[in-house]
């Protein structure tokens, strides 16, 4: 999912080059918070984003508007123009997470605030480009307290 896949693509064709599966950033960055993106209670989509690019039309100051958990890869990112979007379809206090190197068990950081108080309270400046992965969404308050998560499923049995 995004990464350097993006970049392989506007490569010539016949550059010699090779995919390796293996953990993306999204799945990284859940198990670093030890959240599932999915399950935030009353919202069970995820939209996955980059930075808005010239010609797009799903813009990410449109993207919010359903509330659902949104995650931002951050390249070419630019926190002060996404979160007064963001701030305009959440609540202030729905938390989001900033996961700096997602999988590195070495560097790995989370880096938890809110939609309200990101801004002030994050040094977002300062990070080094593309070695972080924004999650926003009430998943990471409530997570597995799903009230409708396991109504019919008694541990791992069915009913």
């Amino acid at each position: 999912m995004f990464g350097v896949t993006l970049l392989l693509e506007i490569l010539p064709k016949d550059l010699p080059s090779e995919i390796v599966p293996g953990v993306g950033a999204f799945q990284a960055a859940s198990s670093a918070v030890k959240m599932s993106p999915p399950y935030g209670y009353d919202t069970s989509g995820v939209i996955l984003t980059i930075a808005d690019w010239a010609g797009r039309s799903d813009v990410n100051e449109k993207l919010p508007a359903r509330g659902s958990t949104i995650v931002f890869y951050t390249m070419l990112f630019d926190y002060p123009q996404v979160f007064p979007h963001l701030q305009r379809h959440y609540p202030a206090d729905t938390p989001v997470a900033l996961v700096v190197d997602a999988g590195d068990r070495r560097s790995q950081q989370v880096i938890r605030s809110t939609v309200g108080r990101f801004l002030q309270e994050v040094d977002y400046r300062n990070l080094l480009a593309e070695r972080h992965i924004l999650l926003v969404g009430k998943f990471l308050k409530v997570g597995q307290a799903r009230e409708d998560f396991v109504p019919h499923i008694e541990r791992g049995r069915t009913k």
